[in-house]
């Protein structure tokens, strides 16, 4: 199980969930700078969104390896965030024909010597901030949760690596409870391909006055504990980390202990970002022509 190489046959999907209610005005360290929350998740999303169409090109051509979805929620309503033509999945290889302009990015990194380093990179704009009105988190994971269905229900998908949802929030949520959270999570990652049930990762965000320098990625079930409910509740929604998977998490992220890990991150850095994305699609680093 979660085995399976990405190739042009046999291609995976990758689903963005990102909240953009109004709680994700509040601000947060990210490489120690200040920001909000709505602009840390467009940029982790970018930085994801931009890594993927790389690691899809082949002699200056993006492959179509895999389809790619970014939903939105907030005040508005849940909301395609990708340019195209379509509402929801996308091929990586016609996402690549819509490419926005790049943006400027600042971050400062401290060296063990605790001197300031500022480092400065690119990303294209595929996804704006936002951060306005409720928090239909329950609604959107039910689009979510259709979607990964109709992707593995599609025959030419059946031997596939199964797809990988990445939810982007501060916990909070309008529209449903812990139980009703927990159920459409299970009817996610119940969704699978022959490879596979689906995986979920949430990536979650704090504001800085709550967490000033806490991050935790990947945690092992038998030492997470919480008085956050909101932390508890993603922490559950999470899949258990696939035993194939634990000795790159072991090893990658240099953890303490041993599995079962959650696939859940606390307030990561964008360098931890790239290693979650490492784990989460293992086979999307070993493409096959």
């Amino acid at each position: 199980m979660y085995q399976q190489f990405v190739t042009h046959r046999n291609r995976t999907a990758i689903i963005l969930v990102i909240d953009g209610s109004v709680s994700m005005k509040g601000r947060m360290r990210i490489n120690s700078q200040p920001m909000p929350m709505s602009e840390v998740a467009a940029m982790v999303a970018n930085f994801i969104i931009d890594e993927l169409v790389e690691r899809a090109r082949r002699n200056k051509r993006v492959r179509n390896y895999y389809d790619i979805a970014a939903i939105g929620y907030s005040g508005d309503g849940i909301e395609s965030l990708l340019p195209g033509d379509g509402d929801g999945l996308i091929s990586v290889e016609r996402l690549a024909e819509y490419m926005p302009q790049p943006r400027t990015y600042v971050v400062e990194q401290k060296t063990p010597e605790g001197v300031s380093v500022y480092a400065h990179f690119l990303l294209h704009s595929w996804i704006e901030p936002k951060a306005k009105g409720s928090t239909p988190m329950y609604d959107a994971l039910v689009t979510v949760k259709d979607m990964v269905e109709e992707w593995c229900d599609n025959s030419d998908n059946h031997d596939s690596f199964p797809p990988l949802v990445i939810h982007i929030s501060n916990g909070d949520c309008s529209d449903a409870g812990e139980e009703e959270l927990l159920d459409i999570a299970k009817r996610i990652t119940d969704t699978h391909t022959n490879d596979g049930n689906t995986l979920f990762v949430n990536l979650y965000l704090s504001p800085s006055n709550e967490d000033d320098d806490f991050s935790l990625i990947f945690p092992s079930e038998t030492i997470f504990r919480s008085n956050d409910p909101d932390k508890m509740i993603l922490f559950k929604m999470s899949s258990v980390v696939p035993k194939s998977l634990e000795p790159v998490i072991y090893d990658m992220l240099h953890q303490r202990y041993r599995g079962p890990y959650r696939a859940v991150a606390f307030n990561a850095s964008v360098c931890e970002i790239l290693s979650i994305i490492n784990i989460g699609s293992s086979s999307v680093n070993d493409f096959k022509r």
